[in-house]
């Protein structure tokens, strides 16, 4: 019930704004098919929007979303610790009262026109059921395929009454008020919603004036007879009484020219219109209010389930962003949609370059079914290679992978990272390590048999993504010389710094070799 009344906020708030300039440009326009169609498109765009806003929302975050996979120390968000404010509550009840008060009052409505044609002379008549009855005190209406009309009525003016009510049958003015009536039970609390109704009405009954005009009755005399007809009872919503809407605009709408076709062009205003309401349900605020008020329940302490299905699965996570925290660590945060307001998260690795890591610590935060799950990392975990995030939500395991090169890795900052003793240190732990191969071998290595070793240095002083920038032409070698600077480079560095902030930092070592 939160969804329904969001939504009809979110509508209302469209309707609202697309009536108000047909009702200063167009509504006194002879044009009055024109205006028919255009409240019905109006009816349409408010209505549609909602979906439009969702389906432009998934269109601007791109149709193919990156996937994850990770591991952490277990942590609950329980669905106690989501507070959703008793307010949303309170506005669902008044929303479903006012909602039950208007259908209720609607279904009455329906059933006292049912009662008074079953219970008045049926008589086929010029392409309708004709309803005669013996209440004299009650207006001649349409209703569907039925003109309701007493008996003293039909004898005095029964021409006319059937030419104005013929043309309410033959343009199936009775479909409009049924859609017309449908929302107001939805939108009863928006004015818009009850003033496009009456505007509908009035454009109907315009069309129908015309239909006795244009079949050659005299406009006096029929002017007499709206004024005769004047009192009495009708049906507000559901059928076309004779005496419906403001009588002296529809005489004086008689007298009008008909618009010319360039006053059409008004309706244009609907567009910066329907964009401006649109903008304004973008608004953080506003949304914030909705999904508060969607993500609400009738009932005072109910969960709602995890999923829209009942079901988390692998479409309602995806890869968020990596930064570096301020004591060097890598963050990769996870996004999760629609879980719903209970989530439980353990069990998360980092897997990069085939080397796996548990996190340090992570932190779930839950609102309004839309988790961000951030873990944390050493530096070097996160290598430049594809990496993929693995962990366990509310009992499954789930996988999110993402590419590399999210960490911005420097060639040149503003300080060179510095390694304990400076380069001669760093050559005198390489050449430690290096083992040379089989001597009796030959090797011709080429060029000068330089191999040039890159990798990281980041901001937390560690090494990682250790690769071959420059093969000396062996591949042996070249592994030697990689394995040697991964076992040799083993103490923390000074990071390097931008700004006076640890940034990572792209370092290369050569290393020759010769055969004598």
């Amino acid at each position: 019930m939160g969804e329904l009344l969001s939504y009809s906020i979110l509508s209302g708030l469209v309707l609202l704004a697309l009536y108000l300039p047909y009702q200063v440009l167009l509504a006194r326009d002879n044009q009055h098919a024109y205006n028919r169609a255009i409240l019905l498109a109006i009816y349409v765009l408010a209505f549609a929007a909602v979906p439009m806003m969702k389906i432009a929302e998934q269109f601007t975050r791109g149709s193919s979303e990156p996937v994850l996979a990770l591991e952490i120390g277990q942590v609950v968000v329980d669905a106690t610790s989501v507070d959703v404010p008793v307010w949303g509550t309170i506005l669902i009840w008044i929303y479903m009262a006012g909602m039950a008060a208007v259908g209720i009052k609607t279904i009455v409505t329906w059933v006292k026109l049912v009662r008074i044609v079953s219970r008045g002379e049926k008589i086929k008549h010029s392409g309708c059921m004709l309803v005669l009855t013996d209440c004299e005190g009650l207006a001649p209406f349409s209703w569907m395929g039925y003109v309701v009309v007493s008996r003293k009525d039909f004898a005095e003016s029964g021409v006319q009454v059937l030419a104005h009510e013929l043309g309410h049958i033959r343009s199936r003015h009775w479909i409009d008020l049924l859609v017309a009536q449908a929302v107001c039970v939805v939108n009863w609390f928006n004015p818009a919603a009850w003033l496009m109704r009456d505007s509908l009405m009035l454009v109907h009954e315009y069309q129908a004036d015309n239909a006795v005009l244009d079949s050659g009755h005299n406009a006096q005399e029929y002017q007499l007879l709206l004024i005769k007809k004047a009192v009495g009872s009708r049906f507000p919503s559901l059928a076309n009484s004779l005496n419906h809407s403001k009588l002296k605009k529809r005489i004086t709408m008689m007298y009008k020219k008909k618009s010319g076709a360039g006053r059409k062009l008004k309706a244009l205003t609907l567009v910066p219109m329907f964009a401006l309401a649109l903008g304004v349900a973008a608004v953080p605020t506003v949304r914030a209010a909705i999904s508060t008020i969607s993500s609400s329940s009738a009932i005072v302490g109910k969960v709602s389930d995890n999923s829209a299905n009942g079901e988390i699965t692998a479409n309602n996570f995806k890869f968020g962003h990596i930064e570096i925290n301020d004591a060097g660590d890598i963050v990769i945060v996870i996004i999760g949609e629609n879980l719903g307001n209970n989530l439980t998260v353990s069990d998360c690795k980092l897997t990069s370059l085939g080397k796996t890591s548990d996190a340090k610590s992570m932190e779930c935060h839950l609102t309004d079914g839309s988790a961000t799950i951030s873990a944390v990392f050493p530096i070097a975990a996160a290598d430049s290679g594809p990496a993929s995030l693995t962990f366990t939500a509310n009992g499954k395991e789930f996988t999110v992978k993402f590419g590399g090169g999210e960490v911005e890795v420097f060639e040149a900052p503003e300080v060179m990272p510095q390694y304990p003793g400076g380069e001669t240190a760093i050559m005198q732990a390489v050449m430690s390590k290096l083992t040379f191969p089989d001597p009796s071998r030959t090797w011709k290595p080429e060029a000068d048999g330089r191999c040039v070793v890159s990798f990281t240095v980041y901001p937390d002083g560690t090494i990682g993504n250790v690769r071959r920038m420059k093969s000396c032409g062996y591949g042996d070698l070249d592994q030697i010389a990689i394995d040697a600077v991964k076992e040799a480079l083993t103490e923390k560095w000074t990071p390097g710094t931008v700004g006076g902030k640890p940034v990572a930092v792209s370092y290369s070592i050569p290393i020759q070799f010769k055969q004598k």
